[in-house]
């Protein structure tokens, strides 16, 4: 593995303070970029963008399909469902690796996308009864580098809100102990209350650490005994098990060489737009909120079309994650839609120079059409027609 990954992901630590905190038992607190961060108390982090799809266009999506084939040259992509959608431009989130391998035009490409290392991962859920015990307390992950157990990370989910496991209420039944030798001494038949708690694990599978799918789960919960996470008596009430075979993109020597040709031939000749954890390959911004922060591709063909001195209007970008309130004053009421439009696109972009760019000069122009308006008597008959004065250069928004 390469190195240049490590400044977004891993938290320098100071050495006087860890060898301070080693010679007198103490605790680091506070410590790293996610000592703290926020989570939703229901529906887990999935329910964040099931709440942004219900401020889209329903009828913009489709579910239960995918992508088959992609007709690079006549830009359609081929559904499974034997429908097919044309268009201009193609934002994708689908493994880079998978997507040279469905456009045929991309064929040259496929010898490097190959070579691009990834890892799966197994998630394993377990629920279980009981109060969660003292020995874990308010810890939300824990890592596990040694050999006892199956998984390298494990997280106390039923930390992050109560609403992540059943309430205490809900009768369960108890499908075994952790070791399942004791099982025949606890009730597996009746359904009982709680309280409850979980724990989801995560195992790590590639052709270097290969693991045994069929025995996976039972190898986790075991490990949970082995690394005191369980006791042997701990009944468990649930469990889950799913593979996702992108797990994490692998940062190997050669990997910003293959995207630097990879990323750019598909834009460039295709108008494929390769983003995400899988769709950019970077294990270093692949997290929920850098993949949602990346430059959206349409910002960018508008940004570079008027620097070509062509014309946009505000109308080309609609967010539908911010309104501004109606209340305004002047002369700032005028100009709400392009305030409202151009910080979203400051805030989708995460850039200040859009900022610069965009936003000030209308709010300038706006101060200066007022200051004209107060000092002449004639009213101004085009301001609820035209966006902007007359005197707009072209090129400017």
């Amino acid at each position: 593995m390469q190195c240049e990954w490590l400044g977004e992901r891993v938290a320098a630590p100071s050495l006087k303070h860890v060898v301070s905190n080693v010679l007198n038992k103490k605790t680091a607190g506070n410590w790293g970029p996610n000592a703290t961060f926020r989570f939703p108390a229901r529906d887990g982090t999935g329910g964040i963008w099931k709440a942004v799809a219900k401020t889209l266009p329903q009828d913009r999506f489709k579910f239960g399909q995918s992508v088959q084939r992609i007709d690079a040259t006549n830009k359609v992509a081929h559904l499974s469902d034997g429908s097919s959608i044309a268009y201009r431009s193609m934002i994708s989130t689908m493994p880079l690796d998978q997507i040279t391998e469905m456009t045929e035009e991309a064929a040259n490409l496929r010898p490097i996308s190959r070579g691009l290392v990834y890892s799966s991962t197994h998630v394993i859920g377990v629920g279980i009864r009981g109060v969660l015990p003292p020995r874990i307390g308010d810890k939300c992950w824990l890592y596990f580098p040694e050999d006892d157990c199956p998984f390298y990370r494990a997280t106390v989910f039923s930390n992050y809100s109560p609403y992540n496991c059943p309430q205490e209420d809900v009768k369960l039944r108890t499908l075994q102990t952790a070791d399942p030798a004791l099982s025949s001494q606890v009730d597996t038949q009746t359904e009982r209350a709680g309280p409850y708690w979980s724990l989801m694990l995560e195992v790590s599978q590639s052709t270097q650490k290969p693991v045994d799918e069929e025995k996976l789960l039972a190898d986790s919960i075991q490990g949970l005994v082995n690394t005191g996470l369980c006791s042997p008596d701990d009944e468990i009430v649930s469990t889950y098990h799913r593979k996702f075979h992108h797990g994490y993109p692998t940062p190997s020597l050669v990997r910003d060489g293959q995207l630097k040709q990879l990323l750019p031939e598909l834009r460039d000749k295709y108008s494929i737009w390769s983003r995400g954890r899988f769709g950019s390959y970077k294990y270093e911004v692949a997290n929920q909120d850098h993949s949602f922060m990346v430059r959206p591709p349409s910002l960018s063909l508008l940004d570079a079309a008027r620097r070509r001195g062509r014309r946009r209007r505000f109308g080309a970008i609609r967010p539908p994650l911010l309104t501004f309130s109606t209340a305004l004053t002047p002369p700032f009421s005028r100009y709400r839609s392009a305030l409202r439009r151009s910080t979203m696109c400051f805030l989708a972009a995460s850039s200040f120079r859009l900022w610069v760019s965009d936003v000030l000069p209308v709010l300038r122009r706006g101060i200066r059409r007022t200051s004209r308006r107060e000092r002449s008597s004639e009213p101004d008959t085009d301001s609820r027609t035209r966006p902007y004065p007359s005197s707009t250069p072209t090129g400017v928004p």
